[in-house]
C-alpha cells in the first residue's frame, strides 16, 4: 500500500469505484475513515461502512469533558510580528509573506486567527531534522527537555499524509520561505485523543504537527507557562516508540515546570489536551 498520498490508496484496479473514494477524500474524508473502506474485503459494503462511520462515532469514547484553556497573556501576535521573528530566528526572507499578508482572504470558520510558519523545506532536508531545529531552539529560549531526543528520524517521526498534502497546497499558493495558515491552537479539541480529533476535522482541516506547534511556540512563548493550561497534541504527526514501523504514537508539548517534548499513543484521552489544527481557506 503506498503512503505518499491518500487517493494513492486507490488509484489500482478501483476504476469508477475508485473516483468515488476520491471523491469521498475531496470531501472530508480523513485517512483514518478511507483506512476503514481499504481493510474491508468487499468495497461495496467498505463504502456503506464508511457512510455508517462517517456520522462521527469513530472513537467518540475518546472524550472528556475539559475546562482548560489558553494560559492568561497569551494572544496570537500580528502577522508582521511573527514573520519578523521567524525571519530572525532562521534567517529568511520573509517579504513574500509580508506581502501576502496585506491582502487575506475570508478567516475560515474554526479558526482562531493567522500564524505564520516556514516550509520546514526552508529550514533541513528532513522533515525530522527541521524540528530538530525547532527543539534546539526551544530549548535555547526557555527551560526545555526533549525526551525524544535522537529519535526524530523518520523511523520514529513522520507527518500524516492528509497534513501533507494540505501543507502542499499552501506552499503551492504562497511564495517564499514563510506560509500563513489559518490556525487554532488546541481549544478546538479539548479532551479529545489525537485519533479522535482527526476523524471530527472537517474537510478543509488538517493536524499540525511537530515542526509547525514548536514554531508557534518559538513566536507564542506565552501559550506554554503553566501547569494549569491547555497542552498541545501534535495531531499532524505520527510517531513509531520502537522506530519499527508501528506509528501509534503522537507527539506532544506541554508544562510541567518547564516545557517539554514527548510523545504518547494517539488513542490517549486528557482534559488537560487538545489538538492544534489549521484550515485551508475557502472561497
Amino acid at each position: 500500500m503506498t503512503t505518499s498520498t491518500g487517493s494513492g490508496l486507490w488509484n489500482e484496479g478501483f476504476g469508477a469505484v475508485g473516483a468515488t473514494l476520491k471523491a469521498l477524500e475531496d470531501a472530508g474524508a480523513t485517512m483514518e475513515h478511507l483506512k476503514l473502506i481499504r481493510s474491508d474485503g468487499s468495497v461495496a459494503k467498505g463504502i456503506v461502512k464508511f457512510l455508517c462511520k462517517v456520522s462521527k462515532s469513530i472513537y467518540a469514547d475518546e472524550e472528556v469533558a475539559s475546562g482548560y484553556t489558553y494560559p492568561n497573556g497569551y494572544a496570537l501576535k500580528s502577522l508582521a510580528d511573527q514573520i519578523a521573528m521567524l525571519s530572525n530566528l532562521f534567517n529568511l526572507d520573509g517579504a513574500k509573506a509580508l506581502a501576502y499578508a496585506e491582502n487575506l482572504p475570508k478567516l475560515p470558520e474554526g479558526a482562531e486567527g493567522w500564524i505564520a510558519a516556514p516550509k520546514w523545506q526552508a529550514i533541513a532536508d528532513t522533515y525530522g531534522k527541521a524540528v530538530e531545529k525547532v527543539l534546539a531552539l526551544l530549548g535555547e529560549s526557555r527551560k526545555f527537555k526533549n525526551w525524544r531526543e535522537g529519535q526524530l528520524d523518520e523511523k520514529y517521526l513522520r507527518q500524516t499524509e492528509r497534513t501533507v498534502q494540505m501543507l502542499a497546497k499552501f506552499e503551492q499558493q504562497q511564495e517564499g520561505d514563510i506560509i500563513i495558515i489559518p490556525a487554532q491552537f488546541g481549544l478546538r479539541y479539548r479532551g479529545r485523543s489525537v485519533r479522535r480529533a482527526r476523524v471530527v476535522f472537517v474537510g478543509n482541516e488538517f493536524g499540525f504537527g511537530s515542526f509547525i506547534n514548536g514554531c508557534m511556540l518559538l513566536t507564542h512563548p506565552e501559550r506554554e507557562q503553566t501547569w494549569e493550561q491547555l497542552n498541545i497534541d501534535c495531531a499532524g504527526d505520527e510517531y513509531a516508540p520502537d522506530g519499527n514501523g508501528e506509528f501509534v504514537f503522537a507527539p506532544v508539548f506541554y508544562w510541567n515546570g518547564g516545557l517539554h517534548f514527548s510523545a504518547g499513543w494517539s488513542s490517549n484521552t486528557g482534559k488537560r489536551f487538545g489538538s492544534a489544527s489549521g484550515f485551508l481557506p475557502q472561497d
